[in-house]
C-alpha cells in the first residue's frame, strides 16, 4: 500500500469513503457458543491498512452482544441492515416459540441504536402473532425492509385492504384528536418492487405506501401491535372475515393496552 500513501491525506479520506456502503448482514444464533455470528466478511476498510481501519472503526462497532467482548460481528447502526436469522434463534417449548436470545444477549447499544431490520415475508407474518415484540425492542427503528417471497403469486387482490380501511379511518382520528404524538414509526420497504425494473407492484404489500404515509409524523400509538394487525389483516388474498381474525385482533389489542 505504498502508493497510496504517497497520496494526499484528504484524497486517501476520500478513498477511505468510497469504501464504504450499506449492507444487509445475516445475523444467526449458535446455541452452543451462546453468541450472535454472522458468516458476511468483515468490512473491508477494516483490513486495507491502519488508516483505512483507524477511519473505519469510527463506523463500523462491535456488534449484537451484551457485552463487546463477546461480539463478532462489525456493524454500522448508521448504515447496515440486521437480518436476523429467526430459526437458529427460535427457542421451542411444547408448541410455543420464543426467541430469548433477542432480549438476553443485545447490549443496550443494539437496541437503542439500530435503524434498519431486514426480514423474509413469511418471518413478519409469524412475528405478528405474538405482536412483534421483539422488533419493538429497537427504539430507533427506522427502516423495516421485507423480502417478498417471490415464489407467492403476485396476483391482484384485496388483501384485507378492506379491514384496514378501519384501521387507517381510527389512526386518523386518534391523530385529529391529539395531534403529534411521541411515537416514531418505521418506515417499510418491499424487495419486490427493488428488484423489478420499473418499480413492478407488489399488491401483497402496496398497503405499506398507506403505512409510510403516516409515519411521516410521530404517533400516539405504538407502532408494533398496530403493524402486526395489518400484517395478519393481509396475509392471504382474500382473508377470512371470521372469528379468527376476531380473536387475533383482541389478542393484539390486550397485548397493546398491557405494554403501554
Amino acid at each position: 500500500m505504498a502508493s497510496l500513501d504517497l497520496l494526499p491525506v484528504e484524497l486517501r479520506l476520500q478513498i477511505w469513503a468510497l469504501v464504504i456502503s450499506p449492507r444487509t448482514v445475516k445475523i444467526h444464533w449458535s446455541p452452543r457458543t451462546a453468541r450472535f455470528y454472522s458468516r458476511h466478511p468483515p468490512p473491508s476498510i477494516l483490513q486495507i491498512t491502519s488508516e483505512s481501519r483507524a477511519y473505519g472503526l469510527a463506523i463500523y462497532v462491535l456488534a449484537f452482544a451484551s457485552s463487546p467482548e463477546d461480539s463478532r460481528i462489525y456493524f454500522s447502526y448508521a448504515l447496515d441492515a440486521a437480518d436476523f436469522q429467526w430459526s437458529s434463534l427460535a427457542s421451542y417449548q411444547g408448541a410455543r416459540i420464543t426467541y430469548p436470545a433477542m432480549s438476553t444477549h443485545l447490549g443496550i447499544l443494539d437496541h437503542g441504536c439500530l435503524r434498519r431490520i431486514a426480514i423474509r415475508e413469511v418471518e413478519l407474518i409469524g412475528r405478528a402473532c405474538d405482536g412483534l415484540v421483539d422488533l419493538r425492542r429497537f427504539t430507533r427503528l427506522e427502516v423495516i425492509s421485507v423480502h417478498c417471497d417471490l415464489e407467492r403469486p403476485n396476483a391482484e387482490g384485496s388483501y384485507g385492504e378492506e379491514l384496514l380501511d378501519g384501521l387507517w379511518k381510527g389512526l386518523d382520528v386518534d391523530f385529529d384528536k391529539w395531534d403529534e404524538g411521541e411515537e416514531k414509526w418505521p418506515s417499510l420497504s418491499c424487495s419486490r418492487v427493488k428488484s423489478h425494473s420499473g418499480g413492478a407492484p407488489c399488491f401483497r404489500h402496496r398497503w405499506f405506501a398507506q403505512w409510510n404515509e403516516r409515519c411521516q409524523v410521530g404517533r400516539h400509538r405504538k407502532w408494533a401491535p398496530f403493524l402486526a394487525e395489518c400484517v395478519y389483516l393481509t396475509r392471504d388474498q382474500h382473508p377470512s372475515h371470521g372469528g379468527g381474525q376476531y380473536l387475533f385482533t383482541r389478542m393484539l389489542r390486550r397485548h397493546w393496552s398491557d405494554n403501554e
